[in-house]
């Protein structure tokens, strides 16, 4: 009895895992970046990337849209003040909204968006 009531549970949790990512919505993710030189009045920005690890990295995410950088590389990214020549990474930029979202998209470093699912 123990032995069925465990082959059920395991049964039922199979079932609902596999209904729940069923119902995930799968919407492919598109290019959104064009190429600049300059991000905005105060920064240039330079991908000094040589290798990375090949999968997606989220750098933003807003009530709607998930953002993507083409792989890890948001510590190799640098924006460099134009007026101080300080560098800081693409990571701390935009956790201290040195560029915005928008910046980031219009600027020669690729990103991708996704949809959240709901």
């Amino acid at each position: 009895m123990k032995r069925l009531i465990i082959t059920a549970s395991i049964f039922l949790l199979v079932i609902t895992t596999y209904l729940t990512v069923k119902q995930v919505k799968q919407e492919p993710i598109t290019i959104v970046s064009q190429e600049e030189e300059s991000i905005n009045e105060e920064y240039y920005i330079e991908d000094e990337t040589n290798i990375c690890a090949e999968m997606l990295e989220e750098i933003y995410r807003d009530d709607e849209m998930i953002y993507y950088l083409s792989c890890v590389k948001s510590e190799t990214v640098i924006l460099t003040n134009k007026e101080t020549k300080e560098e800081i990474t693409l990571k701390e930029a935009m956790e201290n909204n040195y560029i915005t979202i928008e910046e980031l998209v219009n600027s020669s470093v690729k990103v991708y968006e996704a949809p959240i699912a709901e």
